[in-house]
């Protein structure tokens, strides 16, 4: 298919000179990295697509120390030098000098049509942080249901949230953050007051902060502690809440038979069980095991009414 313009020839007509209805039903059933790509071609094309709209799911943006990836419905591109070669038609390679520019001006079009976003910094260099603040000051407010950082510093991460409409934000997620200092940073953000849903992956949370979490419908954190007043407090405040249905706690300790026995009073010294709890109100599937040595994980789910 011809998308640029060009001198009148027999044949197949260019897309810009079919009716305006046909090139809209072509344009219609493009995948959206494709539509991406004509947007670039001309003006015309540019405003028919913004009229039709781009619907995206989950973007994946990755920044790499020469490069950027862009990953979608599984479309991949890749922004990078003009030094490199091209790769075929479903892995497409975007080649110029200024590939970091041309990847964050597709990222600030795919956020006005994403549902989820993914931002991952493979050259963990700080400097892309303030590159991204500076596109999100640009769309002013991102209307996004789900956020994932990966590699990103835990200041980074806090900079960055507020960017998100803490209306439309339902799930946070960081893996790889590092060290977490001063978690009230966090803590204070409209974004996870609001969100539903906070994961976090290979970094370890304050346990003095665990009923901060109480407010999502679930969570998976990795703490320094748990105590058996930790294990109360799941129990009595959290199980009751009307909004939970599932948490996963990993934490070490030296004595879990104290933190199970809360849940299942005849718990013995077993690596692993799995039963139902009941209160006043729900019931709910607890499995406790051993990942490691003295590494423990607590899963929790409400179960659905039969």
């Amino acid at each position: 298919m011809i998308f640029r313009k060009s001198k009148k020839m027999s044949g197949s007509p260019t897309l810009l000179e079919l009716p305006i209805t046909i090139a809209n039903q072509i344009l219609e059933k493009l995948e959206p990295m494709a539509m991406l790509t004509c947007r670039k071609v001309c003006r015309t094309l540019r405003s028919t697509i913004d009229r039709l709209g781009i619907l995206y799911g989950d973007i994946r943006f990755g920044i790499w120390e020469n490069s950027v990836t862009m990953n979608s419905d599984g479309v991949d591109l890749e922004f990078t030098d003009a030094n490199s070669v091209t790769h075929d038609i479903l892995n497409r390679r975007i080649l110029g000098d200024n590939y970091l520019g041309s990847a964050f001006k597709d990222l600030k079009v795919l956020l006005e049509h994403a549902k989820g976003l993914a931002i991952c910094n493979y050259s963990e260099d700080d400097i892309y942080a303030t590159v991204l603040i500076d596109v999100l000051k640009e769309k002013e407010c991102i209307h996004i249901k789900k956020v994932v950082f990966e590699y990103f510093s835990f200041n980074d991460i806090v900079s960055l949230l507020p960017y998100f409409n803490a209306q439309v934000l339902q799930e946070i997620r960081t893996e790889d953050s590092g060290l977490i200092e001063q978690f009230e940073r966090i803590i204070a953000l409209d974004q996870w007051k609001n969100a539903k849903k906070f994961v976090i992956l290979d970094s370890v949370i304050d346990s003095n902060h665990m009923e901060q979490l109480f407010h999502f419908e679930e969570f998976l954190v990795n703490l320094d502690d748990f105590s058996v007043e930790h294990a109360v407090q799941i129990r009595d405040n959290l199980l009751r809440k009307s909004t939970f249905k599932k948490c996963t706690v990993r934490f070490h300790s030296t004595n879990p038979t104290r933190v199970a026995k809360i849940f299942q009073p005849d718990y013995t010294d077993d690596e692993e069980f799995k039963f139902e709890y009941s209160n006043d109100e729900n019931t709910f599937l607890i499995h406790f095991r051993e990942l490691s040595l003295n590494h423990y994980e607590l899963f929790i789910e409400k179960c659905l009414l039969k």
